[in-house]
């Protein structure tokens, strides 16, 4: 059991991965500065709307399980299981996909010895021994704390978030000393129109930046003494810190180099950083992203284990998967998102990009059900009914965005041939369980 404050670290943790410190450099630069900013800015009130949708069911259910156990309640165990099997998805992609991100780490910080003992290729594109072993390593690390109980894997990611926040405050108040970072930063003021397509081009991916607030109704039973008033609060605030810390990322990244010349490339924030502060500022930075990584592989983790011990608990699954060990953790369950896990890096990220592309309707799949529960049975105003409808249209337009073409989140063609591929196996495991 832990505290309502944890709630925070714990959600910020999932939010800021990865992404965070690449995106600044392959988009958010290019699309400029401020239409980044803005686009960050509304997207994170769009994602706060929706979240205002939790509220009312997290208190009502306080157990594990989160979107799968509303739907499952309201709409009967069919509509259960699509959320359930979609949440699954989304959640579980994101632990290899920060797992691989290790390796672009370790590759940009020039340690060689990473590149070499190349296994196969895959679509021209080398897998690498030392690559895939790194990765197993830090799954093997969040399942070993994670077998020791949740209290201990939330503690953990309470460190782990600190760390992130202490190491970008230190890049960013450090840079901010020098007049030349105003000057590069004001550059791209000068020099960059705001465009409301570029703005939109933020937006739309905003359900993928911020996805890692709901996973707040997924350790809601482990909170002691709980204040849903204040458990509200910290699910709203972990979004707004989480577009906070995108911003200030993509400030350094705006420091580093005057517009036009900044590095289009996945670490300008790290070869920032490393031009003013030198290899052990580089080094500060790199601790806060590896920090990053690892506490969404544990942050997300967590989430899975919970979702899928709620659908083994209302009986979607087999009863098997609830078998705890003396830490109370679900141990056959941990093993299974481990071993999940553990697969998925052997395809090379180009192809786990595509299936975590995909894995992003699963999210909004749940936003559309919690969406649609409160508009149709939690409502005490015109205001709450106007409200749910907006979160409903909302994500309505986010599932659009990933399904029409040329959408600037459009889903790549693998990736809907990998969507169709998991609604086909979703539709066999319930065709087998309806008629078991």
């Amino acid at each position: 059991m832990f505290l309502n404050y944890n709630i925070l670290f714990f959600c910020i943790g999932c939010i800021i991965g990865w992404g965070a410190f690449a995106l600044p450099g392959v988009l958010f630069l290019d699309l400029g500065f401020l239409n980044s900013a803005i686009g960050l800015l509304l997207g994170a009130l769009l994602i706060i709307i929706i979240a205002t949708n939790y509220f009312k069911l997290s208190q009502i259910f306080p157990q594990t399980g989160g979107e799968f156990l509303y739907t499952l309640h309201f709409f009967g165990r069919k509509h259960g299981f699509i959320c359930g099997w979609f949440l699954v998805l989304a959640y579980l992609c994101i632990i290899p996909l920060n797992l691989t991100a290790l390796s672009l780490l370790f590759d940009h910080l020039q340690f060689d010895y990473i590149q070499n003992n190349v296994l196969y290729y895959i679509n021209n594109k080398p897998i690498y021994l030392n690559n895939i072993v790194l990765s197993l390593l830090i799954l093997a690390l969040v399942l070993y704390i994670n077998l020791k109980g949740v209290k201990i894997a939330l503690y953990i990611q309470n460190i782990l978030t600190a760390v992130i926040f202490i190491s970008i405050l230190f890049c960013i108040v450090g840079m901010s000393s020098s007049e030349i970072s105003w000057k590069n930063l004001i550059s791209y003021v000068l020099n960059q129109d705001i465009n409301l397509e570029s703005i939109l081009k933020i937006v739309a991916i905003s359900p993928w930046l911020y996805i890692g607030f709901d996973c707040a109704v997924q350790i809601v039973q482990d909170v002691k003494h709980k204040n849903f008033h204040v458990f509200n609060k910290l699910v709203c605030a972990s979004i707004v810190i989480g577009c906070f810390i995108y911003i200030l990322v993509l400030t350094i990244a705006a420091f580093s180099y005057p517009y036009p010349y900044f590095k289009n490339t996945i670490w300008v924030v790290g070869q920032g950083v490393d031009s003013y502060f030198g290899f052990y500022g580089l080094l500060i930075l790199s601790l806060g992203v590896f920090c990053a990584i690892v506490s969404g592989v544990n942050g997300f983790f967590i989430a899975t284990c919970k979702v899928i011990y709620s659908l083994s608990e209302n009986n979607i699954i087999s009863k098997q998967f609830t078998r705890t060990n003396q830490h109370n953790s679900p141990i056959l369950i941990c093993f299974f998102v481990a071993s999940i896990s553990a697969i998925l890096p052997f395809f090379g990220r180009e192809y786990l990009l595509y299936i975590v592309d995909m894995s992003s309707i699963g999210i909004i799949i749940s936003f559309i059900y919690i969406s649609l529960i409160n508009f149709k049975f939690f409502y005490s105003s015109i205001i709450d009914k106007i409200r749910s409808f907006f979160s409903l249209l909302l994500s309505c337009i986010f599932l659009f965005l990933l399904l029409f073409p040329n959408s600037p989140a459009v889903l790549k063609y693998p990736s809907f041939i990998m969507l169709a591929l998991w609604i086909f196996l979703g539709i066999v495991f319930l065709k087998f369980r309806y008629s078991d």
